[in-house]
């Protein structure tokens, strides 16, 4: 595991627990959802 996929593991779990504060889980899964799939196409390109 590289340190981008390490950091970017981190960053997402950070994310979810602040949704969790905030309440407004659905749109924020939505972009979060987005934003892993576009990290996954990234890495499968390479």
């Amino acid at each position: 595991m590289s340190v981008l996929e390490y950091f970017g593991f981190i960053t997402v779990m950070v994310a979810m627990m602040m949704m969790m504060v905030r309440g407004s889980f659905f749109r924020h899964a939505c972009m979060l959802s987005n934003l892993i799939c576009n990290n996954c196409y990234k890495v499968t390109k390479i």
